[in-house]
């Protein structure tokens, strides 16, 4: 089970800062745009 929460982030798709679901879980990040709707992810790296 992951953690919910909102961010301002700067969005390649839109060009500008949105606000996105930033969804956590034990091994990555995922980021979604509430304007657009694009996604990214990042793994979490622990070294």
């Amino acid at each position: 089970m992951g953690i919910e929460i909102q961010q301002m982030r700067y969005c390649e798709n839109c060009k500008k800062e949105t606000v996105h679901h930033v969804y956590e879980d034990a091994l990555e990040l995922e980021y979604r745009c509430t304007n657009c709707n694009d996604t990214s992810q990042m793994v979490k790296s622990f070294f």
